[in-house]
């Protein structure tokens, strides 16, 4: 029982893996909302790493 469930635990993840594989390729070759989610997605982690080195180096 435990090695089934096992089993399909791993079975989500890698649909879930290739499923961001999928996304992230479609982002990078063609123009669209994953590409603009992409850049809006790294817009925001690059804020939040100069806010904390901000807040961290004060």
């Amino acid at each position: 029982m435990a090695k089934v469930r096992a089993l399909a635990a791993w079975r989500r993840l890698w649909w879930e893996a290739t499923a961001v594989g999928r996304t992230v390729r479609a982002a990078v070759r063609h123009s669209g909302p994953e590409r603009d989610t992409v850049v809006q997605s790294l817009k925001a982690a690059g804020a939040a790493t100069v806010a904390w080195a901000l807040t961290a180096g004060g």
